[in-house]
């Protein structure tokens, strides 16, 4: 009978297997507990979608995924197909991710976890990121990225995004946090809150015309390009 010593490189990585395989069955279960409230919620507002834009609420899109495997998401449309002007609907949900409800079912088949770097179209993404990130890690709903506030406003836009020095250093760390369970459970006793509060922004702004005075949002990350460069290599020269 073979023993585990648990301080060889080959028996930690069977290790991190058997865990990461377990945290997936667990997430995929998860899943497919919320079914029930997300295909209502999800049904409704694909419905108001539908009434605005006249056409399929619905769109699919190919995603890179766990070791560079195309993945498909769904989310609902929030922008007009011939303006690409962002629709009402979609100034709403966008602020709180609600217009990513259905990748839950990414969630249930396998595709997604509900901890790990935001789903990317592979025209985005260099090698060293699908080598370092996702060649260990499946696209996640949930991440660090998520809290910062700054980010939430800035869903409204199509040309106001992160750089991709930003996404790849915040998904580093998240990548080298992901095993430690108090990070995750903090991580979505955390987001909720902000997700919601991205919500309540989005309607004051756009139902009662900003009626109701609100704190200003601020970016909570605030290193250059250049910083973030400098900090990725770093940590590549390590690993």
């Amino acid at each position: 009978m073979h023993l585990y010593n648990f301080h060889t490189g080959k028996d930690r990585k069977k290790l991190k297997t058997y865990y990461e395989k377990t945290l997936n069955i667990i997430g995929s279960l998860a899943a497919l507990i919320f079914l029930p409230l997300v295909i209502p919620v999800g049904a409704v507002i694909a419905g108001i979608a539908w009434i605005e834009l006249r056409e399929s609420p619905l769109f699919f899109q190919k995603r890179v995924g766990y070791k560079e495997r195309s993945i498909k998401i769904c989310k609902i449309k929030t922008f007009k197909s011939k303006s690409q002007q962002i629709t009402k609907v979609g100034r709403l949900i966008r602020p709180c991710g609600l217009d990513e409800i259905f990748q839950v079912f990414s969630v249930m088949i396998g595709d997604m976890t509900w901890f790990g770097p935001r789903p990317r179209v592979r025209e985005f993404l260099d090698d060293n990121y699908i080598k370092i990130i996702l060649n260990e890690t499946r696209p996640g709903i949930f991440n660090s990225l998520s809290l910062n506030k700054q980010f939430h406003s800035t869903m409204i836009s199509t040309s106001n995004k992160y750089s991709k020095y930003q996404m790849f250093y915040y998904d580093l760390l998240d990548l080298n946090r992901k095993k430690s369970f108090k990070f995750r459970a903090g991580l979505m006793f955390k987001v909720v809150p902000v997700c919601v509060e991205g919500f309540f922004r989005s309607v004051n702004q756009n139902i009662f015309g900003s009626f109701f005075r609100m704190r200003d949002v601020r970016n909570m990350y605030t290193l250059t390009d250049a910083e973030l460069a400098l900090k990725i290599s770093e940590f590549m020269s390590k690993s």
